[in-house]
Order: structure tokens, then C-alpha cells, then sequence
């Protein structure tokens, strides 16, 4: 079970990476059309602004790619007793995949977090019916997969 909610957030990363890598090809014409218009400050300000959100969309892209290379590194055990990285954790307040800073899936109903989430780090080790606290709410584990 928490193999394909793996590969629905991998497929999920590679259309992000797709959608940046597309607005970069968009700016990279963008700016060869611009270079050969105008000249003077206004021109080389609006370069200057392309130039800058490439950069900024190169290192998203850049991000999701180590992200996508953490998700390959997770091994599944076909039965887990506790939680652990990788484990998909039912609980009464909704379905929570123990992998990488996602966020919620949309349209999959469960949402994605770092290992390293104060979340995450209160439920690792937790088995089955065993509650945590978080802000204030006890959170009940309801399965293990």
C-alpha cells in the first residue's frame, strides 16, 4: 500500500519538474526575443528579471530532483509493526506517508511528510492503536502499512 502512494508522489514530482522545466524553456525564448528588441536600461532590467527567475526556477527544479532521489532510496517492508520511513500511517485524523516534504496529494485523499517533520518523529517507533500528542490532540494510529 505505501509502494503506490510512493509512486503517486514520484509521479507527482516529475510533473513539477516537467511544469519548471517548461516555464525555464518559456523564459530562455523569452529572453533571446527580448535581446534581439530593445535596447538600454528598461531592456537590460527585464533580462536582468528573466535571468533571476531562471535561477530561481533552476534550483526548484534542482530541489525536486533531490527529492525524487530520496524517494528512491526507501525500502518497504512488506509487514510493519511500527512506524518507520516509507511506512503509510492511517490515523484518525487522516492518512500521512512518512517520506519526503510533499504536502497533501490531491485527489489521493493522504498527504506526504519528511522523516524529519516533528510529526514524523513523534510517530516513528508508534505501533497500531498506540496515540500521540501533537498541539494539543491525541492522534490515534488506526494501521500500519
Amino acid at each position: 500500500m505505501g509502494k503506490a502512494h510512493l509512486e503517486i508522489v514520484k509521479r507527482a514530482l516529475i510533473e513539477q519538474i516537467k511544469d519548471l522545466t517548461s516555464a525555464i524553456d518559456s523564459l530562455k525564448g523569452e529572453l533571446m526575443n527580448e535581446s534581439k528588441s530593445a535596447l538600454g536600461d528598461k531592456h537590460e532590467t527585464a533580462r536582468a528579471k528573466m535571468q533571476l527567475e531562471m535561477e530561481r526556477l533552476a534550483a526548484l527544479v534542482a530541489n525536486k530532483e533531490r527529492e525524487l532521489n530520496k524517494l528512491s532510496v526507501i525500502r518497504f517492508n512488506e509487514k510493519q509493526s511500527a512506524v518507520q520511513k516509507g511506512s503509510l500511517v492511517k490515523t484518525d485524523i487522516g492518512t500521512i506517508l512518512i517520506a519526503i516534504a510533499f504536502g497533501k496529494i490531491a485527489d489521493h485523499g493522504f498527504m506526504a511528510i519528511s522523516d524529519q517533520a516533528p510529526m514524523a518523529k513523534k510517530l516513528m517507533g508508534l505501533e497500531k492503536g498506540e496515540r500521540l500528542e501533537m498541539n494539543g490532540k491525541f492522534i490515534l494510529i488506526q494501521e500500519i502499512d
